[in-house]
């Protein structure tokens, strides 16, 4: 499915939010590699259980319109 520029625009904004604290960590310690590491096991955490819920919503409104 292709996202409109508005969602793409949202979810970029929400990955730099969220890549403000792991910037902070870094530029204190001098070790990138873990905040961004757990930046984005958070990020998959959230966004994969997400895409699986909105699938699943998706299938059962098709069927209960008739279209598959």
């Amino acid at each position: 499915m292709d996202e409109s520029a508005a969602e793409r625009g949202s979810s970029s904004s929400k990955r730099v939010a969220q890549q403000r604290p792991a910037n902070a960590i870094g530029s204190e310690h001098y070790r990138f590699l873990e905040p961004f590491t757990m930046v984005g096991i958070i990020f998959l955490a959230i966004s994969l259980p997400a895409a699986g819920l909105i699938r699943l919503a998706e299938g059962r409104v098709r069927r209960k319109l008739g279209l598959k």
